[in-house]
């Protein structure tokens, strides 16, 4: 884990903790005043404090970790359906390995507070060249990937690092 990695959910638990510690003080101020109302704001506090637990767990889910060096790594770690799509770099041609919203449960695609999906960028021989965690939120990836083009991307059926397409 890098450094900036580290900061970022150091902060993110800081965060978490001081919200927290902003609730319980809401409450109590709250039940003092008025047992009823406070107990109710306390629960609503409770709830969604537990819905964006759940939502960041979700958003989990999806990091690519680093032993991803290949197509093959990735069909065996993933467990999420993916789409194909060729993407053209000067004259060479690679393929785009994006997690399918549309094909994940309506649950998951409502709780995933992303802008994008996980993105894999693989060679002709299946080798991982490049990768994000949000392909519509990294301007990098875009740049790199989508800009050069401009055109749509074509997707790909079929798996072309499978034995019998290489037949």
């Amino acid at each position: 884990m890098s450094l900036i990695q580290t900061l970022l959910s150091f902060t993110g638990a800081l965060l978490i903790l001081l919200t927290g510690v902003l609730i319980v003080c809401l409450s109590i101020y709250f039940v003092r005043k008025n047992p009823k109302r406070g107990f109710t704001i306390q629960g609503t506090f409770l709830l969604l404090f537990m819905f964006f637990q759940y939502c960041d767990e979700v958003d989990k889910v999806f990091l690519p970790t680093q032993s991803i060096s290949s197509f093959s790594d990735l069909s065996e770690e993933v467990d999420w359906p993916l789409e194909l799509y060729k993407v053209e770099s000067g004259k060479e041609e690679f393929i785009e390995a994006v997690v399918a919203p549309g094909k994940l449960p309506t649950l998951i695609r409502l709780t995933s507070f992303r802008s994008g999906m996980p993105a894999y960028i693989f060679d002709i021989k299946g080798k991982l060249v490049d990768s994000t965690d949000d392909n519509l939120d990294d301007p990098r990836y875009q740049d790199k990937w989508y800009k050069p083009s401009y055109s749509p991307r074509q997707q790909i059926t079929d798996n072309p690092f499978s034995p019998k397409s290489k037949k």
